[in-house]
């Protein structure tokens, strides 16, 4: 248990809620919440089991608690913060993955330790936990020891993070979620192209996907890559390539420019040999593209995911 007697809440949605009920479920004390929705404040209360104060202000939160988190969309942390009067050594946390501490110089000004709490995860539906979440803390000194503690004792895997490199750790969780989906639904629009359902297509992919995945977890996901690439099938990406160029253009970029990623991947796992990787290179470079040695410098270093 960390020093932190009283917690509080700033902002009730989803991801509010889903760690204050995981904090309480593990004994620790959430003594106030307030959020402009007093419905959304009610339910976070509820939800925790101990009838937590619902406050009318952020300022109630900050001036009944020891350690409050923030738990706003991002572009109302800072407002908010700026709003609030603080106290010397009480803990000012936010869950946003994009914004650095600096989103609370503000308390800071009053004494208070400042840092991030951000879950790598989407919370999208209710009834969510926690549950082997990693969890980045960007902050230091006992603050960030304490929030480490509080985050391996709900479950979860605490790692830490510098102001510098937070824009980098949000990118990946762009790429790993975000970028996933917008893949997936293009697959989706390729069946629905030929004149197949897309819940047909859903059923068919995601069988795919939750396969790749569980090869990832397995294998890291250099080991994991297969397909024409990984097999340094020229013909089947040239084809690809006409089929595109003919019946989905707006995708030719898109399928050249992963296909010169995925190059190195395939290097890296020991499945085709420089020679080979040029060929593809020369195959999937656009009438102005440059071939190079390697489209990107840190895909073949497991070491690096």
């Amino acid at each position: 248990m960390t020093g932190f007697s009283n917690i509080g809440f700033i902002g009730a949605g989803r991801l509010g809620t889903t760690l204050a009920e995981a904090l309480a479920h593990h004994g620790y004390r959430i003594s106030a919440v307030h959020s402009r929705s007093h419905a959304s404040a009610a339910r976070l209360a509820n939800a925790t089991g101990h009838a937590p104060l619902v406050c009318n202000s952020p300022q109630v939160v900050a001036d009944r608690c020891d350690l409050v988190f923030v738990t706003t969309p991002d572009n109302v942390i800072q407002e908010i913060v700026n709003a609030t009067a603080w106290r010397r050594d009480q803990g000012v946390v936010h869950c946003s993955g994009a914004l650095t501490v600096d989103a609370l110089a503000h308390a800071a000004t009053f004494g208070a330790q400042t840092a991030s709490f951000h879950p790598m995860q989407t919370f999208t539906a209710a009834g969510q936990t926690l549950d082997g979440v990693t969890i980045a803390i960007e902050g230091s000194g006992s603050l960030a020891e304490a929030l480490a503690q509080m985050a391996r004792a709900i479950g979860c895997k605490p790692v830490a993070i510098s102001s510098e490199d937070k824009s980098l750790y949000h990118i990946s969780g762009v790429f790993a979620s975000n970028y996933v989906v917008t893949l997936m639904n293009l697959a989706e629009e390729l069946w629905e192209a030929q004149g197949l359902s897309r819940a047909d297509a859903r059923q068919a992919l995601l069988t795919l996907l939750k396969g790749t995945v569980a090869n990832i977890e397995q294998s890291g996901s250099t080991q994991a890559l297969t397909g024409p690439i990984a097999r340094g099938d020229d013909k089947t990406i040239a084809a690809h390539l006409e089929t595109l160029a003919t019946k989905a253009p707006a995708l030719l970029a898109l399928y050249r420019e992963l296909g010169q990623l995925t190059i190195p991947v395939a290097q890296a796992k020991g499945a085709i040999d420089e020679r080979t990787a040029h060929l593809l290179r020369v195959i999937l470079s656009g009438p102005d593209d440059r071939i190079e040695t390697s489209r990107s410098a840190t895909a073949p270093q497991e070491g690096l995911r």
